[in-house]
């Protein structure tokens, strides 16, 4: 009967043994959210101009404007009052009320006229909450909204060819 009992809790054992114990689990509930900001965008309220000039043959110079419209002039270089006329680039950026935001310009523009081109540099934005600058920054309004205006410079070279010269040019806005 010993011999029984010693080998029935032998096998009690191994059967204890090899069950698995599981232990009390707790569950935690936990918030997880996202925001949907409202984008950013840009648009055109009036498009870069240097207005009419005229150059010497013999002499270039440049044409400025600068952020605040005022044309001025270098070199060889005569402005003229003549149609079309000087217009201050001027944008509109919309977007989350009170977020910082930068303007990224191109370092040049090419404007052209048949196989005749010049350069724009020296481009700078001046928003209305912020400072001019090649990389400036704004903060939209309370209503989300903003102007900004860009100044640059236009190289003429001696004798350049007549014409109206065109060209296009990316500018981005962005949230800091």
């Amino acid at each position: 009967m010993r011999k029984e009992a010693v080998i029935l809790l032998c096998w009690v054992t191994m059967m204890i043994s090899s069950m698995q114990i599981f232990a009390q689990g707790f569950t935690k509930t936990s918030a997880v959210g996202v925001k949907i900001q409202q984008s950013i965008a840009i648009a055109e309220i009036r498009p870069m101009h240097f207005g009419t000039m005229t150059v010497k043959a013999s002499q270039g110079g440049t044409c400025v404007v600068s952020t605040a419209g005022v044309r001025s002039r270098t070199g060889g270089v005569t402005l003229s009052n003549l149609m079309p006329q000087m217009s201050l680039a001027t944008y509109l950026v919309t977007g989350e009320p009170g977020r910082s935001y930068a303007i990224t310009l191109p370092s040049t523009i090419t404007v052209v006229y048949n196989s005749h081109s010049m350069v724009i540099n020296n481009l700078l934005a001046k928003p209305a909450s912020g400072v001019q600058s090649h990389t400036a920054t704004g903060t939209l309004s309370v209503s989300g909204s903003e102007q900004f205006t860009i100044g640059a410079t236009l190289n003429v070279a001696a004798g350049q060819e007549e014409g109206l010269y065109t060209g296009t040019f990316n500018i981005t806005v962005a949230y800091n």
